[in-house]
């Protein structure tokens, strides 16, 4: 299930595009200041409005790169001009998608960002398939457990944060169960062990957790 924001503050459209969601986890802010960059790390698409009440979804769009976030942007806007075209280029928006426009067309264009990130790099000849739940090697499925699996996702999903150890356990297994943090330790020294091209990526902070190194 992938995470989209949308920054739009109108309503309305919200919801009509919220319908052509229902199969993906929703967030909808109100504007540039309403934002949240905790909800935006997370994200795995963004939707931006060019008209916002606090400044343009070009500004939005450049703050997103300077914080050196990477996800794919559908860029919305009523205004399709040369100029606002060859921000968006440049900024590496994915799609500009002009208003009006159908919900159809909409949903077409989600659909095909949503594959073409369901596969991302994360590390040298080292891809995360988030559709089919595997890491590839050089292009072979690389031979993991579930949880092994999900310690990666988890660890790539926060980028260069560090994750605590009893947010992983919850992640992983859920609140109900209690389990101690040797154990936490011990699938990923396994995991290490297995594949040095991906311990060499999963960093320690001492007494807090882990972190997915990227470069």
């Amino acid at each position: 299930m992938s995470k989209i924001v949308i920054i739009e503050d109108d309503k309305g459209l919200c919801e009509s595009i919220k319908k052509c969601l229902d199969e993906h986890t929703y967030t909808y802010c109100h504007d540039l200041i309403n934002s949240d960059n905790e909800i935006l790390i997370k994200a795995d698409l963004i939707i931006v409005d060019e008209k916002l009440p606090s400044g343009s979804g070009v500004a939005m769009v450049e703050r997103f790169r300077r914080a050196k976030l990477k996800m794919p942007v559908l860029f919305m806007t009523a205004q399709a001009t040369k100029e606002i075209a060859i921000q968006c280029v440049n900024l590496g928006v994915s799609r500009f998608l002009e208003k009006p426009f159908s919900l159809a067309k909409l949903k077409e264009e989600i659909s095909s960002l949503i594959i073409e990130t369901q596969v991302m790099e994360i590390g040298d000849s080292l891809f995360l398939d988030k559709g089919k739940k595997v890491v590839l090697q050089a292009g072979s499925a690389v031979n993991l457990t579930a949880t092994e699996y999900k310690l990666i996702e988890l660890l790539v999903a926060n980028k260069d944060k560090c994750v605590e150890k009893s947010e992983l356990i919850e992640s992983i297994w859920g609140k109900q169960v209690h389990m101690s943090e040797n154990t936490m330790d011990t699938h990923l020294y396994n995991l290490r062990k297995k594949f040095p091209e991906i311990a060499c990526r999963i960093q320690n902070v001492r007494n807090r957790g882990y972190y997915w190194q990227w470069s």
